[in-house]
């Protein structure tokens, strides 16, 4: 006969883990699902400066082309962009600024110009226009515009975001 003899301070181990090994998963777990977070908050906040970004460069877009579209000599401060443009008859208003001061494009005229700057209405979206013209001799040879735009960044998040097209015509010929 065999007699096992237990020793006095023997316990016997139970399978499982301990407290502080369960708390220090869970840390562990926190820590990545809040990683996991804010990878996807910030990747939410791209993707809105993106779509933001689109908008105002399709906007500006569309501007330019309606400049393009005027002979050299109608292209003043002031002028409309386009004579579907001139405010005449319920038309939207849609000019080139005299000054190259900062105008608001959260506005009634430019929203049905460019519907999709609807997008923007929160964010203070705002376009500056300057024109600079090149002389030969006394005749205009060039006319360079710089169209910008300026909006807050989305959520609050960093600093005004901004968008510049340039465009140079050369004189009709």
């Amino acid at each position: 006969m065999h007699v096992r003899r237990a020793l006095p301070f023997s316990r016997s181990r139970k399978s499982g883990f301990s407290l502080i090994e369960v708390m220090f998963a869970t840390a562990i777990v926190a820590l990545l699902f809040m990683a996991a977070l804010s990878a996807l908050y910030m990747h939410r906040i791209q993707a809105k400066k993106y779509q933001e970004r689109a908008v105002v460069l399709d906007f500006a877009t569309h501007y330019i082309e309606h400049l393009k579209g005027l002979p050299f000599s109608d292209l003043q401060p002031g002028s409309p962009i386009n004579p579907l443009y001139d405010g005449q008859d319920g038309a939207p208003d849609i000019r080139v600024p005299t000054t190259d001061d900062w105008v608001s494009l959260s506005s009634d005229d430019f929203e049905t110009f460019h519907p999709e700057l609807v997008l923007l209405e929160a964010r203070n979206p705002e376009i500056s226009v300057s024109m600079t013209t090149t002389l030969d001799g006394s005749r205009e040879k060039t006319k360079h515009v710089r169209v910008r735009i300026r909006w807050d960044s989305p959520m609050g998040k960093g600093r005004r975001m901004t968008a510049q097209l340039d465009m140079t015509r050369f004189v009709d010929v």
